[in-house]
């Protein structure tokens, strides 16, 4: 099935941002410290994603000053894991 440019591209804002270092997507990542975030648009809405990265809980880094639009491919990417 064809995936949309905009996932892709909010997957690769995920690998580049280090996310895969304290996060589990699939099969990718690591085990912690962050939670596995392989379903984790099934258990949070975009907004509260969103939130999170603006104002996580430590060790997580802040990516308020991430670009707009590398934030917003991240939350739908991010969104759409079920």
């Amino acid at each position: 099935k064809q995936v949309p440019a905009k996932f892709q591209y909010g997957k690769a804002v995920a690998a580049n941002s280090g996310c895969l270092g304290c996060h589990k997507f699939g099969e990718n990542g690591n085990d912690g410290p962050g939670p596995n975030l392989t379903k984790v648009g099934a258990r949070l809405p975009k907004q509260a994603i969103e939130r999170t990265l603006n104002n996580p809980t430590p060790p997580m880094p802040s990516f308020k000053n991430m670009a707009p639009a590398q934030k917003q491919a991240l939350v739908e990417f991010l969104g759409q894991l079920r």
